[in-house]
């Protein structure tokens, strides 16, 4: 699983046989290469502890060993909701990287929260992006005021977004502890708790990495999809993620490399989920929407373990465990058999910046001052571009 940190570039030579058409060399895959060497690094760096040089910030110890009672947040795991729905809110809290609130007219799902009772009680955007302050995730609460619930639907990355990817490098790759942002989503949680609402988390991505922190810190309800892992098996590290409990589940396609990525290294507290309904590499929230529609209502984030087959890697789902509606694939434009349907969305999150985004979790040494933080993502820019 760790590939050498130099792999040689592939070339192909000229053919000059007699009867046969010369073929030209095509270039080599230098991107590929450089990629590859970065992700090698960042994985042996995570390994020995040495990504920063600095031990876990002691202000993100002394806030986690007190939760959730420290942050006025009453620990809730026996709460359910159906996987579509959660997977819904996640693809309409992308909306947030260009509008102040999420609409229906966008397209991403919302007109369907709608019609099951939910509205966007609040949404937040990230501030524009700054070396002096530490981001904070965007992220919208959905509310169904019948069952007396509310959901915090934690955005993931946009490739575009330097915002993003600075939450990416630090967090996800160099181990920077997301204290601002775990403290930010448990005032949310608090305050709604308060109100008498019960709450529950999800998000897709970076945003269902932050959904695992604050559903295993907070010991809350919810469920996440494609996220890397909140934990590591780095000794120096101290892990993002708290404890597994029945009311969280995080979901990951089969053949994710990004959410995958580094498996053994960087670890979920619970045994994951994997849906295989596509041949080949997706990370897209609109596949996993397109799987969970085809599951129905039925699944939950608290039964989808005891509807998948158990295996030594985890929990694993196909369409044969489900009645297939083949008209639910074709009305999504996804074909789950046939690799060459994937459309552009799929293919956009496979780029060289979502590669950064998503990936791993490695929760290696800590990184706390912002002007580090901003100088590791000029260094990791500049090694890519390398």
């Amino acid at each position: 699983w760790l590939k050498p940190f130099w792999p040689k570039p592939s070339f192909r030579r000229p053919v000059d046989c007699s009867g046969l058409q010369a073929v030209a060399a095509p270039r080599p895959s230098y991107c590929n290469c450089s990629l590859d060497m970065l992700v090698s690094l960042l994985v042996a760096c995570s390994i020995a502890g040495v990504a920063t040089g600095v031990l876990t910030d002691e202000d993100w110890e002394a806030y986690v060993e007190k939760l959730p009672g420290s942050a006025n947040v009453t620990a809730d795991v026996g709460l359910g909701r159906s996987l579509i729905e959660l997977a819904w809110m996640s693809h309409a809290v992308y909306a947030l990287h260009t509008e102040e609130t999420i609409s229906e007219c966008q397209g991403m799902n919302y007109e369907d929260l709608l019609e099951k009772g939910w509205l966007v009680s609040e949404s937040h955007q990230q501030e524009t992006w700054s070396s002096r302050n530490e981001t904070v995730l965007a992220m919208a609460v959905f509310t169904h005021w019948d069952d007396n619930l509310a959901v915090v639907a934690l955005k993931g990355t946009t490739p575009a977004s330097a915002s993003d990817q600075e939450l990416d490098v630090a967090h996800i790759f160099l181990g920077v502890e997301p204290l601002a942002a775990l403290r930010a989503v448990a005032e949310v949680v608090a305050k709604y708790q308060k109100e008498g609402w019960r709450v529950m988390v999800t998000g897709h991505s970076l945003g269902g990495y932050m959904a695992e922190v604050v559903a295993t810190r907070l010991q809350i309800s919810g469920a996440a999809f494609c996220a890397p892992g909140s934990h590591s098996v780095n000794p120096l590290a101290y892990d993002h993620g708290g404890d597994a409990h029945e009311g969280y589940q995080n979901i990951n396609f089969k053949d994710d490399p990004l959410g995958n990525m580094g498996a053994g290294v960087w670890i979920h507290p619970q045994w994951s989920v994997y849906v295989g309904d596509y041949e080949g590499p997706t990370h897209s929230i609109k596949k996993m929407v397109t799987s969970m529609k085809a599951r129905g209502f039925g699944w939950t984030n608290l039964n989808v373990v005891s509807k998948c087959e158990s295996k030594m890697q985890g929990y694993y789902t196909t369409l044969d465990d489900v009645a297939r509606d083949d008209t639910v694939f074709a009305a999504d434009g996804c074909d789950a058999t046939d690799t060459a349907s994937r459309d552009a969305t799929d293919t956009a999150s496979l780029d060289a910046t979502d590669e950064i985004s998503p990936g791993t979790a490695s929760v290696t040494t800590a990184l706390a001052p912002s002007s580090l933080t901003t100088c590791a993502v000029v260094g990791v820019v500049a090694l890519y571009v390398a």
